[in-house]
């Protein structure tokens, strides 16, 4: 007797479902993903047009998608009474930085972390300038489901912007 494996039919057909299940799946991420994505540019194209900021189609640049966020924000990121400013350059920085720092040993994870808190304190500032009563309901909401914020962002991008900062 040979130590050889066997296959049935019944295995076989097993494996597609798995796999016509598994490329559904994929699709499915794939059209969302694509989805959020445009709908994200189109926002920030539109409030960046509104705004009369040079270059709005930077908007469908990934990285560059976060400069111009920077821009529509005033270059500015509040934490209470604390502003910091050149937001414009920090938030297409920040990744870059705070994954090389994030190998350092024992202290490295709270780089990724700090960045995550500079990007929803900038997003809460994005709130807050088009959509002030609803700005700590989407942000939560965005922190939580990640899915929502290209969605309500589309939904204010032509409203008008309202300084809240001195």
């Amino acid at each position: 007797m040979s130590d050889s494996i066997y296959y049935s039919s019944t295995d076989a057909g097993v494996a597609a479902i798995i796999l016509s299940f598994l490329a559904a799946y994929f699709v499915i991420i794939l059209v969302i993903g694509i989805v959020c994505y445009v709908f994200n540019s189109l926002s920030l194209y539109q409030m960046a047009k509104n705004r009369g900021i040079d270059s709005p189609w930077l908007a469908w640049i990934p990285i560059a998608k976060t400069y111009l966020m920077g821009k529509i924000i005033n270059e500015k990121v509040a934490f209470g009474s604390w502003v910091i400013p050149y937001a414009h350059v920090f938030l297409p920085l920040l990744p870059f930085a705070s994954g090389l720092l994030s190998m350092i040993p024992f202290i490295g994870w709270l780089f990724p972390i700090a960045y995550a808190v500079y990007y929803y304190g900038a997003l809460y500032r994005l709130y807050r300038m088009y959509k002030p009563e609803n700005a700590v309901l989407f942000l939560v909401l965005s922190i939580i489901f990640a899915i929502t914020q290209p969605f309500f962002l589309f939904s204010m991008r032509n409203n008008q912007e309202e300084e809240y900062l001195a």
